[in-house]
């Protein structure tokens, strides 16, 4: 929930991403969260942004921020600057980047609901469902990140990502040492 928290200055309203698993979705709404699962079952993360933009939508909103749940040590400063971050004419996607070259961190990022009819399309049978797929055929700007605009944070250590349980409580306990070190050090 840790994600949740850091997103949460940055935007109106919060959901949080569930795709098509039950028992995380009653886990949010159990945390006190509100849960979105996904409106296209399994679609991956790009059903994940597909729920959320109808939902945005509806809604009448602009569109979204993201902040995924498993890079627990993104700073508020990222969603904030994309939050921020003016939008260029036509712009439908902002990601964050880090780094030389600049790598790209998918779900860090803002989509504009006029996304979503190249969202829809790529939900269709035989479509590609990659997310850097999508940000390719959104011809999506980055916003780069570095140690300034972290506040000190090396970006390598801000984006570190896990992909297991693990791994994942590895990241939380390096959330609580001082942000001078980087993942790679330990």
């Amino acid at each position: 929930m840790r994600a949740a928290r850091t997103l949460a200055s940055s935007v109106r309203a919060l959901v949080v991403l569930t795709g098509d698993l039950p028992e995380l979705e009653r886990a949010v709404r159990e945390a006190g969260l509100d849960p979105l699962p996904d409106r296209v079952p399994g679609a991956g993360p790009l059903g994940g942004v597909h729920a959320a933009l109808e939902l945005a939508l509806e809604a009448g909103d602009a569109g979204v921020l993201f902040l995924p749940c498993d890079m627990p040590l993104v700073p508020e400063a990222v969603p904030r600057a994309l939050a921020r971050a003016p939008a260029l004419p036509g712009e439908r996607a902002l990601v964050a980047s880090s780094g030389a070259p600049p790598v790209l961190h998918p779900l860090c990022a803002r989509f504009h609901t006029s996304a979503l009819r190249v969202v829809r399309t790529r939900l269709e049978p035989g479509e590609n469902r990659s997310i850097f797929g999508l940000l390719e055929a959104l011809d999506a700007r980055s916003l780069s990140f570095d140690r300034t605009s972290l506040d000190g944070l090396d970006p390598a250590r801000a984006f570190a990502g896990a992909n297991t349980p693990r791994a994942l409580d590895g990241l939380e306990r390096l959330a609580r040492t001082p942000h001078s070190e980087s993942p790679n050090a330990r």
